[in-house]
This record gives C-alpha cells, sequence and structure tokens, in this order.
C-alpha cells in the first residue's frame, strides 16, 4: 500500500480483515473479536498497530497491508474507521502477536493445532506463577496419571525443574510429580511457533 496514504491514517481505527485469531493457553482456537485496531505511527519501517482490549501492539510490513478501505457508516469520537485487508494472518496467543504470511489477501489462515497442549498448559502456568509448584491435581482439566508422566518427561527433556517420586513397590511408575520452575530451554519451547 502507499506510503503517503498511509500516513495520513495515523490515529484511524481499523478492522483487520481477515480478523486476528486468538488461540487460549493450550495453543487451541478461542470464539473470534472483532476488534477495532488503532493506527498508533507510519514509517518506512512499517505501520505500527495496537489493540486498546489486549494492550498488545504489532509493527506489519508496508508489504503486509493489502489495501485500506473506509467505513463511513461508523464516526464516533471524532476518529476515521476502517478496514485493514492484509496479506498476513495475525494470531494473539498469550502476550505476544504472531504473523504468518497469507497467499490470498483477506483470507484466514487456521492456527496451527498445539502440539501438545497439556505440555502447553503446564509450560505456561510455570512461566506465568513463578514460584507455584504444580502438583498434578492443580491441572483439572487433564487426566491426573497424564499430568503426573507429562512432568517427568519435561523434566527428564530439560524443559523444568522439578521433582518425581518414583514407585519403589516393583510395579514401576511414578506415585507423584511436582513442577517447580520453567527452564530457559521450556521457555524457549513455550514461545517457538508451531
Amino acid at each position: 500500500m502507499n506510503y503517503e496514504q498511509l500516513k495520513k491514517l495515523v490515529g484511524s481505527r481499523v478492522q483487520l480483515v481477515p480478523v486476528a485469531h486468538r488461540l487460549d493457553d493450550a495453543g487451541r482456537l478461542l470464539p473470534r473479536t472483532d476488534d477495532d485496531w488503532i493506527v498508533d505511527s507510519v514509517a518506512r519501517e512499517g505501520v505500527r498497530i495496537s489493540n486498546p482490549r489486549t494492550g498488545l501492539f504489532k509493527l506489519l510490513g508496508l508489504d503486509q497491508i493489502h489495501s485500506w478501505t473506509s467505513n463511513p457508516d461508523r464516526v464516533e469520537g471524532g476518529h476515521q474507521y476502517g478496514f485493514f485487508m492484509l496479506k498476513v494472518q495475525l494470531t494473539i496467543k498469550r502476550h505476544e502477536i504472531v504473523i504468518t504470511p497469507n497467499s490470498r489477501p483477506g483470507e484466514s489462515v487456521a492456527p496451527p493445532e498445539p502440539p501438545n497442549p497439556l505440555r502447553f498448559t503446564l509450560l505456561a502456568r510455570l512461566a506465568d506463577f513463578p514460584g507455584s509448584p504444580i502438583h498434578a491435581s492443580h491441572l483439572p482439566e487433564f487426566d491426573q496419571a497424564d499430568v503426573t508422566n507429562e512432568i517427568a518427561r519435561s523434566i527428564n527433556e530439560g524443559l523444568i525443574k522439578g521433582k518425581v517420586l518414583p514407585d519403589t513397590s516393583g510395579r514401576g511408575g511414578i506415585l507423584a510429580a511436582v513442577a517447580l520452575s520453567i527452564t530457559p530451554q521450556g521457555t524457549y519451547w513455550l514461545r517457538t511457533p508451531r
């Protein structure tokens, strides 16, 4: 889109086409929310837009915006309203916005399925509440045996620090496990787009 035209849009409110996806802590798609985004600034590096509802912002490359269309039906507080048709898909996950290229402007690109919702939830909880240990019963949305096993696997893979209580009765397995903290490797796993 034309740089000079974009500069005139600073302060405008825009809806994104396609609408930004929102993911929960396990990486599952949440219901659609067609937010108004504010055009904060325009420079040769790109267009900075922010979402007042989430407090998040993203710098879009000039080549990522296909077009601007006004919305004359909306006039509120003296602001100009319109639509940005994008060549990318924005996905809001946790405290960041991820961009995925789009081969057709304005069409939605489905977010990837989370590879391991239990691991994602476990690591996200440890990242959000440092210093709070997690036992299997603290993640009631998952089977307790699965949580115990995931804690043990994540410890073995160096993603978290924790303790495992093995079953010494001769049957083998794990009696209990507790996740204590996330490691830098676990933080990297959590933030790596999948």
